[in-house]
């Protein structure tokens, strides 16, 4: 059981260095800080200023606000021009593949490439790759615009159910 490094309680926060470590990052800190401590209220470490964190896992992991515009942007610009796309790609998306409702796979093939394609762009604008909390961010930015998405598929399939008739 974690307890304080200077009593017994087991109320504690986790530290790397002198730097808390969030609780949505101690998994990570755990793996990979190699001077990691858990202290109670009473004996917190004093901190110490520094130009940089301990650990990399301690820096800034919010998406940049001009990074969130651009995707938000980008979302709103795909999703009107998703149902034209999908007319051209989808037998080539679909072939090969065995998907019983066509509708979840065309939201989760969609939301996935947005997915990997927002983190590749995060990785070649900033030279690094995007943080575990930066990747939950951008999937946040993507289910905001969600109903965007479903729209434009369903517009998409409607059609495509009309024009196979």
């Amino acid at each position: 059981m974690i307890h304080c490094e200077k009593c017994e309680n087991r109320e504690v926060s986790c530290y790397c260095g002198f730097e808390e470590v969030a609780k949505e990052n101690y998994d990570r800190a755990f793996r990979e800080c190699k001077d990691l401590k858990y202290y109670c209220k009473n004996h917190l470490p004093e901190i110490k200023k520094k130009s940089e964190p301990v650990h990399p896992i301690l820096q800034t992991t919010k998406l940049p606000d001009e990074f969130v515009r651009l995707i938000e942007s980008d979302l709103n610009k795909m999703t009107e021009v998703l149902p034209d796309y999908l007319e051209r790609k989808y037998e080539e998306i679909t072939k090969n593949l065995n998907y019983a409702h066509p509708f979840e796979f065309l939201i989760g093939w969609c939301i996935g490439t947005c997915e990997t394609s927002y983190c590749q762009t995060y990785l070649h604008d900033y030279k690094k790759t995007p943080s575990e909390i930066q990747i939950s961010e951008i999937r946040k930015v993507i289910s905001r615009k969600r109903i965007l998405i479903e729209n434009a598929i369903s517009e998409f399939l409607e059609e495509n159910e009309k024009n196979s008739c």
